[in-house]
């Protein structure tokens, strides 16, 4: 994961940030998932996953970039 955001910072598709954090930030909004989610819930898991990307891409996405 660091190495994809390293990569992607350096490249200039994703805003700088601190690689550990962002990477932390990311693997945790994908593992505790599981503590709230539930399948009988408001959301699906393709409403979850849309909001999810929406959420990481536009938080690392460079000023200039799309997802």
């Amino acid at each position: 994961m660091q190495g994809l955001l390293q990569d992607g910072m350096e490249r200039g598709v994703f805003r700088h940030s601190d690689v550990k954090v962002a990477s932390f930030a990311i693997i945790t909004m994908c593992t505790e998932v599981a503590t709230w989610f539930r399948s009988n819930g408001r959301l699906s898991v393709q409403q979850v996953i849309a909001i999810y990307l929406q959420i990481i891409l536009q938080g690392l996405l460079a000023d200039d970039q799309t997802a």
